[in-house]
């Protein structure tokens, strides 16, 4: 019987990295604003770091190719005790049609969408008022520092919190974290979609069995090993974050030869760039990926696991799909 490789699942929410939580799945609305003003946080990119009581906070910030031949912030907020990474948060700032649009995950929460809400040479703010805490996030960079805040709207909500941050002149953001594929498909962008987010499709390509639920907060589970020992068949416990027209994100987890990380999530991000009626690129972005041998050896696995599905993507809409009963 054809094996097929296993891959894992991962998340994606909203807040800042330090420790506010999303609630709300989905995108928030958003306001008008123009594409290019992401031109306008070009003095974000960078690491910032300073003291939150005895740990310490840091915001790692890059820029990223995007589909259409644009770019986008990718972003990492994380918490650290001394020299242990007690929290990470995946984060992206990305020009939309109506806007910018700022989105967080912090792992194991739902993925929150912020919209621009102003921005000037040294600030922006970025709000979902319909999110319980925070609604409102801002950056202000002063000098060589960076400001930033979280707060809520209306009566009745938390106290703001808010930390100061210094950017790191000689370090690198840590943007290297992540595997990114491409891969151009013969097929219209919808027909695409479907394969990754319908039990049948992605039975064609990805699985030979699977509990797929196209929305929000449905599962994700993927079962490369159908009979194998429950919580070693695939990506049991993943779910959806977003499923918008040109983009799907989800949760991934590790693969059980290593049983240390088996249980944490990262975040898949799959967009699709229509190129002409029948052709179609996809945009696959695995981030969230820690320090540590066992996270550097998932994300080497991940870097090989990822090219296999893409072709065999692009193999499904090519020959037909994978024939999981055949040797090999």
């Amino acid at each position: 019987m054809r094996t097929a490789a296993f891959l894992g699942c991962a998340c994606l929410s909203g807040a800042l990295a330090f420790g506010a939580c999303a609630a709300n799945p989905g995108s928030a609305p958003r306001p008008a604003a123009p594409a290019a003003a992401l031109d306008g946080l070009g003095w974000l990119p960078g690491v910032w770091s300073g003291p939150d009581g005895e740990d310490v906070v840091e915001e790692h910030w890059c820029w990223a190719e995007a589909p259409g031949g644009g770019r986008r912030l990718e972003g990492l907020g994380r918490r650290l005790a001394g020299e242990r990474l007690v929290f990470q948060e995946v984060l992206a700032i990305e020009a939309e049609a109506d806007g910018l649009v700022y989105r967080a995950w912090p792992r194991g929460e739902p993925l929150t969408g912020f919209a621009l809400e102003r921005l000037t040479g040294d600030e922006a703010l970025f709000a979902n008022r319909a999110h319980d805490f925070p609604a409102l996030i801002r950056y202000a960079r002063e000098g060589e520092r960076l400001r930033t805040r979280v707060a809520g709207d209306g009566p009745g909500a938390p106290a703001p919190k808010e930390w100061l941050l210094e950017r790191q002149a000689g370090r690198t953001p840590d943007c290297a974290r992540a595997v990114r594929k491409r891969i151009e498909v013969a097929a219209p962008a919808g027909a695409v979609r479907e394969a990754w987010s319908t039990e049948a499709g992605v039975r064609t390509f990805l699985a030979p069995a699977a509990k797929v639920e196209a929305r929000a907060g449905g599962a994700f589970e993927l079962y490369f090993a159908p009979e194998a020992e429950a919580g070693t068949r695939g990506s049991e416990g993943c779910v959806f974050l977003e499923l918008a027209p040109a983009r799907l994100a989800f949760t991934w987890n590790f693969p059980p030869s290593l049983p240390a990380i088996r249980g944490e999530r990262t975040l898949v991000e799959v967009r699709l760039e229509a190129l002409a009626p029948e052709r179609t690129r996809v945009w696959l972005d695995q981030r969230g990926f820690e320090p540590g041998a066992d996270w550097e050896a998932g994300q080497a696995y991940f870097e090989r696991a990822w090219g296999l599905v893409l072709a065999r993507l692009a193999q499904r809409f090519e020959a037909g799909p994978v024939d999981w009963s055949a040797p090999g």
